[in-house]
């Protein structure tokens, strides 16, 4: 469960991040305000499917 809570830290410090860039700043990068969350909770999702089957689990 380590790893559980390491994760949900790293969610909650890329969102604060993300959230305090400018609109432009997101435009640059291909983002808009309303997909921060959601790409976040994709890419948790996606790094723990990875992690997974590294360790064939």
């Amino acid at each position: 469960m380590i790893a559980a809570g390491i994760a949900q830290r790293e969610y909650e410090l890329n969102l604060i991040i993300l959230e305090g860039l400018s609109d432009r700043e997101l435009s640059d990068m291909g983002l808009t305000r309303s997909q921060i969350q959601g790409g976040l909770k994709d890419a948790a999702r996606d790094r723990a499917r990875l992690q997974r089957e590294r360790l064939g689990i």
